[in-house]
């Protein structure tokens, strides 16, 4: 069987991050998978494998010392303070004449 031709989606068409007709019910509501889901995804025996996988990824994270993989950008101090970049200035000068 020859399934439909998904539409066409413009990547950088607007998208709204929320649905302002959700309700909080609706936000917070996340529905289990039904037995085909299940058994589609390889069944419940690696659902709970990755579940229990899950929940200790999520227990490593608040050990003490633990840095995200993603961290935010710090800026690095100017190579040159101010006297060094005079005197490099001074001798780039020298140089040209």
């Amino acid at each position: 069987m020859i399934e439909k031709r998904p539409e066409w989606v413009d990547p950088f068409a607007f998208r709204p991050t929320f649905d302002p007709d959700a309700n909080m019910f609706q936000r917070h509501w996340n529905e289990a998978p039904s037995v085909e889901d299940v058994s589609l995804s390889g069944g419940y025996l690696l659902l709970g494998i990755n579940y229990g996988l899950w929940k200790a990824a999520e227990a490593v994270t608040r050990l003490p010392g633990w840095q995200h993989q993603i961290q935010p950008a710090v800026a690095r101090p100017p190579p040159l303070d101010d006297a060094q970049a005079e005197r490099a200035a001074r001798l780039r000068e020298a140089a040209v004449e």
